[in-house]
């Protein structure tokens, strides 16, 4: 992965609240707070996100893809019709999350692949 630009949370949500929704390799240096965002449709591509919150967020037909999500919050979000494939998930928070029509595919956490079952039983 190779990452073209660092940004801090604070340089993050400048960007979003001037509607941009399509991030590729950016590296986020520090964790923040997104929790109660609409995120509706995003796509994160080959960034890193570590300890994120994204706690209540409308991730609705979001788009993780080979990202690091490593420690990240998605307690409460509504993960529904997004696609999760290729990233980290080690020690992310995935508890009441909604994940119906939810791709989760191709996804490791410490060396082990994880399946859309492995998501199911972590949303509990």
């Amino acid at each position: 992965m190779y990452i073209e630009r660092d940004i801090t949370i604070e340089e993050l949500i400048i960007e979003l609240n001037n509607g941009i929704r399509s991030f590729r390799s950016i590296d986020v240096v520090n964790s923040g707070d997104l929790s109660n965002w609409d995120l509706q449709g995003v796509t994160f591509d080959e960034c890193f996100l570590t300890g994120v919150d994204f706690t209540k967020c409308n991730l609705k037909n979001a788009r993780l893809i080979a990202t690091n999500l490593k420690t990240c919050i998605f307690q409460d979000a509504d993960l529904t019709d997004a696609e999760i494939r290729y990233c980290a998930v080690e020690s992310v928070d995935w508890h009441g999350a909604v994940i119906n029509g939810t791709v989760f595919e191709e996804n490791s956490s410490y060396g082990q692949m994880l399946s859309r079952v492995d998501l199911e039983q972590m949303v509990i």
